[in-house]
């Protein structure tokens, strides 16, 4: 049992270091379909593999990001916010 509780929580943890991103459709300013792009379990790198997925061969625009590192007091925000060409 404890050998199976311990491969869980290695996997837990992999999962958590690796971090994914994950994104939601949106409106862009000028009306296209755009998508607001949350990878702050990762780094940006994370935001960019998502942003290239969902766009494409055709390729993005960034219309907005913030790349804040994690504070004492507050998590990290790593923020994508896209539009494909």
């Amino acid at each position: 049992m404890n050998k199976k509780l311990l491969i869980f929580f290695s996997l837990i943890s992999l999962s958590v270091v690796v971090g994914c991103a994950t994104s939601v459709p949106i409106t862009t300013p000028n009306g296209k379909l755009g998508h607001s792009i949350n990878c702050t379990g990762g780094n940006m790198n994370n935001c960019y593999q998502k942003a290239s997925e969902l766009c494409g061969s055709r390729g993005y625009n960034i219309i907005d990001q913030k790349d804040q590192s994690a504070g004492f007091f507050t998590g990290a925000d790593k923020r994508l916010i896209i539009e494909c060409k």
